[in-house]
């Protein structure tokens, strides 16, 4: 049995690019923070977030330009069972309605999670989110 690291995942992802001011790399990091506080506001959401960790060249106090931001994200469901897979195919057939096509059943049941994700990264090119399911946490440099 084998496993990544957070480390060795960044390590993978890394770009070679141009450098952002930490002014920058701030604004998306509060960014970020604000769609956390939208999506755990709303009590209609199948998720909440319980918490964001920074790690990478932004968390280095002392790095005046930075790569990117990196972050993971710890999320849970805030219902389970037969109310979670109820919710999850209404939120499907919702989109589906809408005109999305799902290829098979499993992408059609992680679709609400899938769209979460894609909602926090907010289209950012300059953040790296890696996102974990609590209870499987996986030690973090620096948390935020």
């Amino acid at each position: 049995y084998w496993g990544t690291t957070v480390a060795g995942n960044a390590l993978a992802k890394a770009r070679i690019g141009k450098t952002m001011t930490r002014e920058k790399a701030a604004k998306i990091v509060d960014d970020l923070v604000d769609r956390v506080k939208t999506v755990n506001s709303e009590p209609k959401s199948l998720f909440s977030v319980h918490r964001v960790e920074l790690f990478g060249s932004f968390t280095d106090p002392d790095r005046q330009d930075v790569g990117d931001v990196d972050a993971r994200v710890l999320f849970e469901r805030r219902v389970d069972g037969d109310e979670f897979m109820r919710r999850t195919a209404a939120v499907a057939a919702a989109a589906e309605s809408r005109g999305r096509r799902f290829r098979n059943p499993v992408d059609r049941l992680s679709f609400a999670e899938l769209e979460l994700q894609r909602y926090l990264r907010g289209r950012s090119a300059r953040l790296d989110v890696q996102f974990d399911v609590i209870g499987q946490e996986r030690p973090c440099l620096t948390a935020w």
